[in-house]
């Protein structure tokens, strides 16, 4: 009897640590693992940072192109200009081209940016009556 309760304090003792061969496994899988899952989380902070960037630039060129419409500057075949200190990375141009059409012009709205060392852009494009015929 005494024989047996020896045997399983020893049992015991050995079942309670990791072997080498699941440490290495576990090791392997956090070396494998860990940059994937940063890599994933890095590309989708890039990709929302992308989507709210143009997504305020199509705000922007909204607003923009209205006030164009509004005051008449789309006769001018072209314009620049920035929207100020409150969105500095943002620029803007407009062009203004005849349509296939006679009395209507093609007016182009285009809102540019740098993220990440590249130039990106938004645009929009509306045809505008000239009263001419």
């Amino acid at each position: 009897m005494v024989k047996k309760i020896k045997d399983n304090k020893r049992n015991s003792r050995r079942a309670k640590g990791f072997t080498l061969i699941e440490i290495l496994a576990a090791l392997a899988l956090i070396i494998f693992v860990i940059p994937v899952v940063m890599k994933g989380i890095s590309i989708a902070t890039a990709v929302a940072s992308d989507i709210a960037r143009k997504s305020v630039a199509a705000s922007l060129a909204e607003n923009q192109l209205a006030d164009i419409l509004i005051e008449k500057q789309w006769q001018n075949s072209s314009l620049t200009g920035d929207f100020g200190k409150e969105y500095p990375a943002y620029r803007w141009q407009m062009t203004s081209a005849n349509w296939t059409e006679p009395g209507l012009n093609q007016v182009t709205l285009s809102v540019m940016w740098e993220s990440r060392g590249y130039g990106r852009k938004v645009e929009l494009t509306t045809l505008v009556w000239t009263n001419e015929q």
